[in-house]
């Protein structure tokens, strides 16, 4: 088994992980300072570099809440409203005109999860002898390599959406992709990343964060049998799950949006009592008075989560991707120590 080297201090951040082996970094900050802060293991295992807060890693879904921003600031300038049809803005999917613009915002459109139709072909035709957690990494490399709308478009278009929109709140990253391509129609032809500079990067000096797993500087692994395997750093672009960043930066963004930064009130408003109800704009209701977002691409696993009561956040980025009951456990963990600063 491969040991992890740690740098821990005495903040009851440190002290809440130090069983927990994790490969990253975090950190717990306020509106206007970090409150703690720590990183361990390696960004390259084989090379033995440190994880640090500078780490360029993958976000995973923390990309839908730097998306969910975007989405309403386009709103509040007038560019389009979150009662439109989607098939304004990306006719060739064949339920567009059941589906609005808020629907997929808040998880509510019906529309089926690409990448559980994308794995159900390798479930299938596996070998009977080859081990859930081998099958898993061969899939996510596939779902994390060049990744566009055509392809989403050829596995949902012929299905049925799975409710009526509106009358659930399921998740499925095919709506942060359909949105992103909302967006991306918008741009008056400028590239979306350098509309998401204009209006977010720049604004918060996030001077490390882009679109695009493979600008990536560490590595990502699946935990398999007690060991990181590598998985690499793939080639996703998508609003779903495409971000790299570093903890310093999302310091940066936790804090923005605990000073309501980037939107007006109002909007943060609508974001936040739709996470309360269950699914908004990139933010989950996480439990116990934390709103936010974890989720993985590849082995990366980001965390941006706010407690409004306690005004505190907490961020972080691993590369190493363990079993959801140990991810949720960490995420945990994180949010209860940020309690006791």
């Amino acid at each position: 088994m491969v040991e992890l080297e740690s740098v821990k201090d005495e903040s009851p951040l440190s002290r809440s992980l130090q069983t927990e082996h994790y490969n990253g970094a975090v950190a717990v900050v306020s509106a206007d300072k970090e409150l703690a802060a720590d990183s361990q293991g390696f960004s390259q295992i084989d090379m033995k570099v440190p994880f640090a807060s500078h780490t360029l890693s993958g976000a995973g879904t923390v990309t839908q809440q730097f998306f969910g921003v975007l989405l309403m600031q386009f709103v509040e300038k007038g560019t389009l409203k979150l009662t439109d049809k989607l098939s304004q803005y990306v006719p060739e999917y064949k339920q567009a005109d059941n589906i609005t613009i808020g629907q997929l915002a808040t998880m509510q459109s019906g529309v089926p999860d690409y990448l559980t139709l994308m794995a159900e072909p390798f479930k299938k035709n596996a070998p009977v002898t080859l081990p859930a957690e081998r099958l898993a990494l061969q899939i996510d490399q596939h779902n994390a390599a060049d990744m566009d709308l055509a392809k989403v478009l050829d596995v949902v278009n012929e299905q049925p959406l799975d409710f009526k929109p509106g009358s659930q709140t399921v998740y499925s990253s095919t709506n942060a992709i359909l949105l992103g391509e909302v967006l991306d129609r918008l741009t008056e032809e400028r590239p979306l990343e350098a509309v998401l500079k204009e209006k977010i990067y720049d604004p918060l000096a996030l001077t490390h964060t882009k679109m695009g797993t493979a600008h990536a500087f560490a590595e990502s692994y699946h935990w398999i049998a007690g060991n990181p395997n590598l998985a690499g750093k793939g080639d996703e672009n998508q609003a779903d799950r495409g971000l790299v960043t570093t903890v310093d930066d999302l310091e940066k963004f936790a804090q923005a949006v605990l000073k309501n930064r980037l939107l007006q009130p109002k909007s943060w408003e609508t974001i936040f009592k739709a996470a309360e109800a269950g699914y908004g704009f990139g933010w989950h209701n996480l439990g116990s008075g934390w709103l936010g977002n974890s989720g993985s691409v590849l082995g990366y696993n980001g965390l941006l989560s706010i407690n409004r009561k306690q005004k505190k956040a907490a961020v972080g980025l691993t590369n190493v991707l363990k079993p959801q009951a140990e991810m949720t456990q960490f995420v945990d963990k994180i949010q209860k120590a940020a309690l006791e600063l």
